[in-house]
């Protein structure tokens, strides 16, 4: 969404910063007020009450809104050595590896199969 889209939407009655970003911008109200600021306008309680330009040089309005927001992750620093999945495995059918404390099942043993598959025995009918 442009900045003029957004300015132009502020301007019609009954239309707020809470009801744009949510409906139109699709991003919280904080996020698009800071995206305004960014840009260089500010928001004038007086007469004529409204956001203004107060910014240097050309006003950015064929500028995306979020290109004026600061994106700040906080999401936790991911290890990179942490181990994900033990490797250098060679997966054999029917066997069970125990490899440090993964232990990985492949399949079921000929017994088991048996056992399994047995109508008076097993699960299977």
């Amino acid at each position: 969404m442009k900045i003029k889209e957004v300015l132009d939407e502020l301007s019609m009655p009954g239309n707020t910063v809470v009801k744009i970003a949510k409906y139109k911008a699709k991003i919280g109200e904080k996020r698009l007020k800071e995206a305004l600021h960014n840009a260089g306008y500010e928001y004038r309680n007086k007469n004529p009450k409204g956001w203004f330009y107060a910014g240097e040089g050309e006003q950015p309005l064929y500028q995306s809104v979020f290109e004026f927001i600061n994106v700040q992750t906080s999401l936790p620093d991911v290890n990179q050595n942490s181990p994900r999945k033990p490797q250098g495995i060679s997966l054999d059918v029917n066997s069970v590896r125990n490899e440090g404390e993964y232990n990985i099942h492949t399949g079921f043993t000929p017994e088991e199969v048996a056992i399994l598959t047995e109508p008076d025995k097993g699960i299977c009918p």
